[in-house]
């Protein structure tokens, strides 16, 4: 499986003008107050997934004073939500698009922990210096990962 990372701001215009040959899905992560950007369209796209959580790694809300909010985890739930929607997908696509806000740490937490399932490897994400995988979302997907993608 191919994957390819991309920040908000680069995401929409690389799916509406790119020319993909093969089928891809795509997998949106952005915080509980960000719009979705989900209203880019291309012929090969069959799918997407819009989560909203933030980029946080503890296992529970964190009031946050400069925004007046709670910080939103990563949710057990979440991870099965994308898993079951990869597994859907796995054996038509071979291409899943995944983006956050910045493109370094949900996005490449999440790609990281399905290569892991699905490739075998990490996709280089671990030593390039351009990520920060978020470990929440790289733990809890790896920790539903078998059960949902092969179980």
């Amino acid at each position: 499986m191919e994957f390819k990372i991309f920040d908000k701001d680069n995401v929409v215009n690389n799916i509406k003008y790119s020319v993909y040959d093969e089928p891809f899905v795509w997998i949106s992560l952005s915080s509980p107050n960000r719009y979705s950007l989900l209203n880019a369209t291309n012929e090969s796209l069959k799918d997407t997934l819009h989560l909203r959580f933030d980029d946080i790694e503890e296992d529970k809300q964190i009031w946050w004073e400069d925004f007046n909010r709670h910080l939103i985890p990563f949710t057990d739930e979440q991870a099965i939500e994308a898993l079951e929607f990869v597994k859907k997908w796995k054996d038509e696509v071979n291409l899943i698009i995944v983006n956050c806000e910045a493109g370094v740490s949900r996005s490449s937490g999440l790609t990281m922990a399905l290569s892991i399932l699905i490739n075998g490897n990490d996709y280089n994400i671990k030593d390039n210096f351009h990520y920060k995988p978020n470990r929440l979302v790289v733990n809890k997907i790896l920790k539903f990962g078998n059960k949902v993608l092969y179980g």
